[in-house]
């Protein structure tokens, strides 16, 4: 008889190997949900925060680059938009232009929801035709922007959850506040109304904030916020 730790190595070295993502992502990323991306003028921290009804969304839809921005790319995802998006932002090129330039040459743009925002506040956001259509299900799409913040969400139970999500975080502005707490506060305002209308599927949450300022992060890239709740009941 062979010792148990031999064949343990054996089936290990015999298993196929698989991607650490969950199964029901499926061959395309579908994340149909609400999210934020923000700014604080007064430190120039950038965060991004997203809840969906589907697991492990802040493996695929959150990005933020320290002293340049943060991103949310939703919907028929495409992760690409995040780096891409920083990367523009960083070479200086304005949000808007940015976007305008990634979107034209998508050709699943239709399927896409992006929101972008640059530390200086700048912002842009692109909903495809692909996500409108079932308003009168009952299954929402908007988008709300602001000075520091932009909002969008689509598969809503109503408008009001990215409404309520923009009123919550525009009356947090000038706090002393971390800049992860303000945006889990207005994340929660929108899931208080509903948040995205598909009800009964796992769901998940992701905060994600850096900061450029020297010695608020030990890690080189600046972040200073990372929750991830691939999967709870209630993850916001």
């Amino acid at each position: 008889m062979k010792p148990c730790g031999v064949v343990v190595v054996i089936l290990a070295l015999c298993a196929p190997l698989f991607a650490q993502e969950p199964v029901k992502w499926g061959s395309d990323l579908e994340f149909h949900t609400f999210s934020i991306v923000a700014v604080d003028p007064k430190t120039k921290e950038t965060g991004v925060a997203v809840t969906t009804r589907n697991p492990c969304v802040g493996n695929a839809v959150p990005w933020v680059k320290a002293g340049v921005g943060a991103v949310a790319t939703q919907g028929g995802t495409r992760v690409e938009y995040g780096p891409d998006l920083l990367d523009l932002l960083s070479k200086g090129v304005s949000p808007k232009d940015a976007l305008d330039r990634l979107v034209e040459a998508d050709a699943d743009r239709e399927r896409r929801q992006v929101g972008v925002i640059s530390v200086d506040g700048r912002s842009a956001q692109w909903t495809g035709k692909g996500q409108y259509g079932a308003e009168s299900r009952g299954d929402w799409v908007e988008m709300q922007t602001g000075p520091t913040f932009a909002v969008q969400g689509n598969s809503l139970v109503t408008p009001e959850v990215v409404r309520a999500v923009a009123a919550t975080f525009r009356a947090s502005e000038g706090s002393p506040r971390n800049l992860g707490d303000r945006l889990i506060e207005a994340m929660n305002a929108g899931q208080k109304l509903g948040g995205d209308g598909r009800h009964g599927e796992t769901q998940s949450a992701a905060v994600l904030v850096a900061d450029p300022r020297p010695g608020m992060s030990r890690r080189p890239d600046g972040i200073t916020v990372n929750i991830n709740v691939c999967e709870h009941p209630e993850p916001v």
